[in-house]
C-alpha cells in the first residue's frame, strides 16, 4: 500500500473520507463497500488493480472514518456521487459489494452519465425485491444489532480471533482489514437503510455491467434465478458465477473473482 493517499470530500456537512492507490494519469475506479466494512477491506483487490486504476475507496457514512448520519439508499449513493465530483473523476468505473453495490446501482440508474462501467458483488437483492414484510425486516435488523454488539465488546484482537475461526479460508489480508472495520460502525448505520428495489434499478442501468454472484446454498443473497432475471430485464448486463464462495465472494474466492474483474474491465 505504498503510496496510498487518504483525504476527505464534504456533503452537505457530512465527510466522506477515503483512500486513494493512485493518481488521476489511469482510469478512475471507484470501489463501493459492503455493511460493517470500510474502504481499505478492498485493500487485497486494489493491490492487484492498481497498476491498471486510479482505485478510490470511500468509507460509507457511519462507517470507518466517514461521518455518522442516518441515512437511506439514495443519499448514501449521492455520497459516491460526491466523492466522483469533488475529486473530479471522468466517467469512472464503479464496484460495489452487498450494501455498496446498492449504493453503487442506485448511483448508476440515477446519473447514467457518471458511471463507464458497473459491477456488483452479491448485492442484496431477493425475490421480494424491496417488499420484504416489516417484522422480517426488524428481525434483520435486530440480528445486525445483536452482532454489531457483540463485536463492539470485544478489542480488535478478539475480533480478528473470532473472524479466522468464523472464516478459516480467508487471506491475512482480508482478516485484519474485516477486523478493523468492524470497531468503526456508527449505531447509526442501520437507521433508514433499506435496499431499494431493484428490478427498477436494473431497468434503467445503460451502462455495461457485470453481476458477480455466489452460491446460495452457502450464504449468498443472489440466486442463480435472480441472475437470470437480471441478465433478461437489461442487455447492459452480464452475469459471471463465482463458485465455492458466498457472500463475501472474494474473500472466499479470490482469483477466480480477480480474473473475472479483469476480464470485463480489461478485455
Amino acid at each position: 500500500m505504498s503510496g496510498w493517499t487518504e483525504g476527505v470530500i464534504d456533503h452537505g456537512g457530512v465527510s466522506i473520507h477515503y483512500h486513494r492507490t493512485g493518481t488521476a494519469d489511469l482510469p478512475p475506479l471507484v470501489l463501493a463497500h459492503g455493511f460493517s466494512d470500510n474502504g481499505l477491506c478492498w485493500n487485497r483487490l486494489a493491490q492487484g488493480l492498481e497498476v491498471h486504476f486510479d482505485i478510490i475507496m470511500p468509507d460509507a457514512r457511519n462507517h470507518g472514518q466517514s461521518s455518522r448520519a442516518p441515512a437511506g439508499l439514495e443519499v448514501m449513493a449521492d455520497d459516491l456521487l460526491a466523492v466522483i465530483d469533488g475529486l473530479k473523476l471522468e466517467q469512472p468505473v464503479v464496484l460495489g459489494h452487498s450494501m455498496g453495490a446498492s449504493m453503487a446501482a442506485d448511483l448508476a440508474a440515477r446519473n447514467p452519465a457518471t458511471v463507464a462501467k458497473l459491477l456488483l458483488e452479491d448485492p442484496p437483492w431477493t425475490k421480494h425485491q424491496g417488499n420484504d414484510r416489516e417484522g422480517d425486516l426488524e428481525k434483520r435488523r435486530e440480528g445486525f444489532r445483536q452482532y454489531m454488539s457483540t463485536l463492539e465488546a470485544m478489542s480488535e484482537e478478539q475480533v480478528m480471533a473470532f473472524g479466522k475461526q468464523t472464516n478459516p479460508t480467508w487471506h491475512e489480508a482480508d482478516m485484519a482489514a474485516w477486523a478493523a472495520s468492524k470497531k468503526q460502525v456508527g449505531a447509526e448505520a442501520m437507521e433508514g437503510l433499506s435496499m431499494g428495489k431493484w428490478a427498477d434499478t436494473v431497468d434503467n442501468i445503460r451502462c455495461p455491467s457485470l453481476l458477480l454472484y455466489a452460491d446460495g446454498e452457502r450464504d449468498a443473497i443472489v440466486t442463480h434465478d435472480i441472475a437470470q432475471q437480471i441478465a433478461g430485464r437489461n442487455d447492459c448486463f452480464k452475469v459471471q458465477h463465482i463458485p465455492a464462495a458466498g457472500h463475501n465472494t472474494r474473500r472466499e474466492n479470490f482469483e477466480p473473482y480477480l480474473a473475472a474483474v479483469k476480464s470485463f474491465l480489461l478485455d
